[in-house]
């Protein structure tokens, strides 16, 4: 619960999932190397990310505006 409106679990579980499926470890210790972080990094590149954000989303249409700004902020 993000400002006392609901997220979506489902959706963020679904995005998270689909994101963890093409995770590229390789990938992901050069960019966090690149970006000298100890945040870990999936390695995913931005355009499928947006596939599977999009694909995602799609699937469960928001039901207002504020549970799509309180699904965002807790992704």
């Amino acid at each position: 619960m993000v400002d006392g409106e609901v997220v979506d679990a489902r959706l963020i579980a679904a995005i998270r999932t689909g994101l963890l499926q093409h995770e590229d470890p390789v990938r992901g210790a050069g960019a966090q190397a690149y970006m000298k972080s100890n945040m870990p990094s999936l390695g995913i590149r931005v355009p499928e990310v947006r596939r599977i954000v999009t694909a995602e989303a799609a699937r469960t249409p928001f039901q207002s505006s504020e549970q799509l700004r309180a699904t965002v902020l807790e992704l």
